[in-house]
C-alpha cells in the first residue's frame, strides 16, 4: 500500500546501516529508514553495527576508584582464630575439671559449700550470714567453696521493680559482698558465679 512503512524485509542491511551512520542514533536510524521501532528492529540494527564495526573500545575511566581494604578477616584468619579460641577454651575447661587443690593443714579438714546468700533480700538474715562467715573464718581446717549469688542483683527488667522494695541500696549490696569476702578470703578455696551474678556479665560484659 502506498504510504505504508516498509517492513524489516523491505529494507536492506545497507540501507539500515547507512541510516545509522547518517543519524548517529539507533532510534533515529530506524525512523529514518521508515521502520517501526521495536525490539526486533533494534536488535537487528545492533547486530549490524557489531558485525560491521566490531566491539566498541572501552571508554577510558575518568577517575580511579579508591582501593578500600575489607574490614572482614580472610577465610584463613577466621579459621585460625576459631581454632585458637577452641584450643584456649578446651585447655581452660580441662584445667577446671582436673584441678587439684592441696589442703595445707594438719589433721582433719572440712569444706563448706555456701550457696545463694542474697544478702540484700528482705528474706535474708544478714546478722546470721556474717556470724557464720566469722565462725568459718575462725575455725581451723574449715574451708569454703562459694556457689554464687551473694546478692539478688535484680538488674534485669522483669525483676527491677521488685528491687525497689528492699531497704538496702545497690551500692550497699555490693559493699556487703566486698565485706563478706574480706572476712572469708583466707578460707576461700573456690568460687563460682550464680545466675543472678551472671546477669551483670550478660548485660554489661563485667564478670
Amino acid at each position: 500500500m502506498k504510504g505504508r512503512p516498509p517492513t524489516n524485509l523491505r529494507v536492506s542491511d545497507d540501507t539500515l546501516y547507512t541510516a545509522y551512520l547518517e543519524t548517529g542514533s539507533i532510534t533515529q536510524a530506524i525512523k529514518h529508514a521508515g521502520l517501526v521501532y521495536g525490539s526486533t528492529t533494534r536488535h537487528r540494527l545492533q547486530q549490524l553495527i557489531a558485525a560491521r564495526e566490531g566491539p566498541r573500545p572501552e571508554q577510558p575511566r575518568q577517575f580511579d576508584p579508591v582501593d578500600i581494604p575489607s574490614e572482614d578477616r580472610s577465610l584463613d584468619e577466621i579459621i585460625q582464630a576459631a581454632i585458637t579460641k577452641h584450643d584456649r577454651v578446651a585447655t581452660a575447661r580441662r584445667a577446671k575439671l582436673n584441678a587439684l587443690i592441696p589442703i595445707k593443714c594438719q589433721g582433719p579438714f572440712g569444706i563448706v559449700f555456701v550457696p545463694d546468700r542474697h544478702m540484700e533480700s528482705p528474706g535474708s538474715h544478714l546478722g546470721l550470714i556474717f556470724d557464720h562467715a566469722k565462725r568459718m573464718a575462725a575455725t581451723d581446717g574449715l574451708f569454703i567453696n562459694d556457689l554464687g549469688d551473694s546478692i539478688d542483683n535484680f538488674i534485669i527488667g522483669k525483676l527491677e521493680r521488685a528491687r525497689r522494695d528492699t531497704v538496702v541500696t545497690v551500692t550497699e549490696a555490693w559493699l556487703l559482698v566486698e565485706e563478706y569476702f574480706k572476712i572469708v578470703k583466707d578460707r576461700l578455696i573456690a568460687a563460682i558465679s550464680g545466675n543472678h551474678l551472671d546477669w551483670t556479665t550478660m548485660m554489661g560484659g563485667v564478670d
